[in-house]
């Protein structure tokens, strides 16, 4: 699916412990931490963090790690610790299901040459 000159190349929901990879390439979820209880100051949850694992298939070594949470686009350079390491430039999280474990996401990459 094309949106703008972003290309969106897989969405996906995976439970903490699943991966989903293209051959090359893979993405694990590896934990999902609860939010903190309510504090007497705020009314709002703090939202849920995912803990994310790119590696590569052929000898399963981790590419980088993150620590992201719900909502927005988060691109890879945005990243620090994957360095533009990755082949996708970016990800929605769509939703972080904290009670049943599983994250509603997808990975897109940005067609460059639509923007010559």
């Amino acid at each position: 699916m094309r949106v703008g000159n972003e290309i969106f190349i897989n969405e996906l929901i995976l439970k903490t412990g699943e991966s989903l990879d293209n051959g090359d390439f893979g993405l694990r979820l590896t934990d999902i931490q609860h939010p903190p209880c309510k504090s007497l100051l705020s009314m709002e949850d703090s939202d849920p963090k995912i803990k994310l694992q790119f590696y590569r298939v052929s000898n399963n070594q981790v590419i980088c790690e993150t620590q992201l949470i719900s909502g927005g686009l988060w691109t890879t350079d945005a990243i620090p610790t994957c360095n533009n390491r990755l082949p996708i430039d970016g990800m929605v999280i769509y939703k972080i299901n904290s009670k049943n474990r599983w994250i509603h996401i997808a990975l897109f990459r940005e067609d460059k040459e639509q923007d010559k």
